[in-house]
C-alpha cells in the first residue's frame, strides 16, 4: 500500500460509482476495518457505508458470472473426515425450519432494537424469506443456532420501510460461503460422538492461544470443555452474543473484509485478557473459576477497536506460527483440505485477474528448491551424456566384450 492513504470518503463514493473493488481499494478497505471506528469511523448511526461495500461485491459476482465458490480451491468446505461419505439430501430439513421459527424470538435482533431506537421494524418479512432461503438451499445448508443473528444483521443493514428489499439475502448467502461454510454445511457431521467441525474449531483455538500464553493453552489442552462457552463468538461472527447492534457492525468491519481466521484470533485474544485481567494465578486456578470468569466476559463492554488493532498487529507477526497451527491440526485430525484460505480476498484478486500471494512462502520455496535441485541433477545427467557419449558407449562395449570373453573361459573351463 502506498504511503498515501485516500480518505474513506473519497474510496467509498469510487466503490459506489464504479460498483466494484479493485485490488488497491481492497487493501485500502483492510486498512480501515483497523482503524478506529471501521467503515462508518465518527457517523456511527450510518450503515450507508456497509451498504456500499457489500452491493459491490455482490455485483461483482453477478457483472461477471463468477462461480467464485469453485475458484477457492482451498474453500474450507474440504474440511471433513476421510472416513465420512457426504450424504446428498439433508433429512432434518424440516426439523430446522421448526428451529428457525423457535429462535426468531430469542433473536439477538430483539436487543438490538430495545438499546437502538432506529431499530422499530418487525421480523415477519425476515423470517419469510429466511426460511424461503433455507428450503431452496436446504441440500447445501445446515441451520444452527446462531446462525440467525448473523442473518439479521444484514436484514438490518439493507431494511428499508418504503419498499421491500431481499437484497440481503444473497448477501448473506455470500458471506456464508466465505466464512461460516463448514458450520452450516450438512456434511459438517461424523454421524458418531461429536460433530467434527467444532471439534476442528476448538482445536484451532487452543492451538492459537498456545501462541499467545502457553500456561493458559496447558490448562485448555487438558480440558477444552469451558472453551463452548464461545463457541458462539466463532461460528456467528460475535453476533449471537454481542447485544448491541453498533458493535457487533465494528467487529463485521473487521472480519468480513480480512482473513477468516481473525475470527479465531479475535476470540483467543479476548479470552486470555480476560483471564489474565481476572486470575491472579493461573498456575493454581480451578476449572470451575475458569468457567465462571469466561461466562462474566460481558462483550459489550470491551474495547473492540484497540482489541481489533492487538489482533492485527498480532496477525501480521505470527502469521506463519498461526498457519502451522492449523496444519498439525489438521494432521491430528486426519482431516481433508487446506485451512489456509483467505475468505473475501480469494474473490477480490481473482476478479482483479490476479494471482494470489502464497501466505506460506517459506513452505512453496521449499518445496520449488527441491523441483529446482531435481531437474538440475536431470540436467547435469544429460550434459555427461552429450558430451562424453561415445566414451561411454566405448566403456558399455568394453565391458560386454570382458563378458563375452569371461563366459568363453568359463566355457573352456568346463570342457577341461
Amino acid at each position: 500500500m502506498s504511503k498515501k492513504i485516500i480518505t474513506l470518503t473519497n474510496l467509498i463514493n469510487e466503490i459506489k460509482i464504479q460498483k466494484y473493488i479493485t485490488i488497491e481499494q481492497f487493501e485500502t478497505l483492510k486498512y480501515y476495518s483497523v482503524q478506529p471506528g471501521g467503515f462508518s469511523l465518527k457517523n456511527k448511526k450510518s450503515n450507508e457505508n456497509q451498504k456500499i461495500i457489500y452491493r459491490a461485491l455482490l455485483n461483482m459476482q453477478k457483472k461477471e458470472d463468477i462461480n467464485f465458490l469453485k475458484n477457492i480451491k482451498n474453500h474450507p468446505s474440504k474440511i471433513i473426515s476421510k472416513n465420512f461419505n457426504d450424504e446428498l439430501e439433508n433429512k432434518n430439513h424440516c426439523e430446522e425450519i421448526i428451529a428457525v421459527n423457535k429462535d426468531i424470538d430469542r433473536n439477538i435482533f430483539y436487543k438490538w432494537k430495545e438499546k437502538n431506537k432506529d431499530i422499530d421494524y418487525d421480523l415477519n418479512e425476515f423470517e419469510k424469506e429466511i426460511e424461503n432461503y433455507l428450503r431452496k438451499n436446504k441440500n447445501k445448508y445446515s441451520y444452527y443456532q446462531g446462525y440467525l443473528d448473523f442473518c439479521v444483521y444484514f436484514y438490518i443493514i439493507f431494511k428499508d420501510k418504503k419498499e421491500k428489499n431481499i437484497e440481503y439475502i444473497d448477501i448473506i448467502q455470500f458471506f456464508t460461503e466465505l466464512y461460516l461454510k463448514d458450520y452450516i454445511s450438512p456434511y459438517k457431521s461424523i454421524g458418531t460422538v461429536e460433530d467434527i467441525v467444532f471439534q476442528n474449531t476448538l482445536n484451532l483455538l487452543i492451538g492459537i492461544i498456545k501462541i499467545l500464553d502457553f500456561e493458559l493453552f496447558q490448562i485448555f489442552d487438558k480440558d477444552k470443555t469451558p472453551l463452548c462457552l464461545i463457541l458462539s463468538w466463532i461460528i456467528s461472527l460475535f453476533s449471537h452474543s454481542v447485544n448491541n447492534f453498533y458493535v457487533a457492525r465494528r467487529i463485521f468491519d473487521y472480519l468480513l473484509i480480512n482473513d477468516p481466521i481473525c475470527a479465531y484470533l479475535l476470540t483467543a485474544k479476548i479470552l486470555v485478557k480476560s483471564l489474565r485481567k481476572n486470575i491472579k494465578k493461573i498456575s493454581e486456578v480451578e476449572l470451575e473459576e475458569i468457567f465462571i470468569t469466561i461466562k462474566q466476559i460481558n462483550l459489550d463492554e470491551l474495547n473492540f477497536d484497540e482489541l481489533i488493532k492487538e489482533c492485527d498487529d498480532f496477525y501480521r507477526n505470527n502469521l506463519n506460527r498461526v498457519f502451522e497451527a492449523q496444519d498439525k491440526n489438521k494432521k491430528e485430525m486426519n482431516l481433508l483440505g487446506d485451512y489456509n484460505y483467505r475468505g473475501i480476498e480469494n474473490f477480490i484478486y481473482r476478479y482483479n485477474d490476479e494471482e494470489i500471494e502464497d501466505r506460506l512462502i517459506e513452505k512453496k520455496s521449499f518445496i520449488v528448491s527441491y523441483k529446482f535441485v531435481f531437474m538440475l541433477f536431470v540436467t547435469w545427467i544429460f550434459v555427461i551424456y552429450f558430451f562424453h557419449k561415445d566414451m561411454i558407449i566405448e566403456k558399455l562395449n568394453n565391458g560386454n566384450d570382458n563378458n563375452v570373453l569371461e563366459n568363453q573361459f568359463t566355457e573352456d573351463d568346463d570342457e577341461i
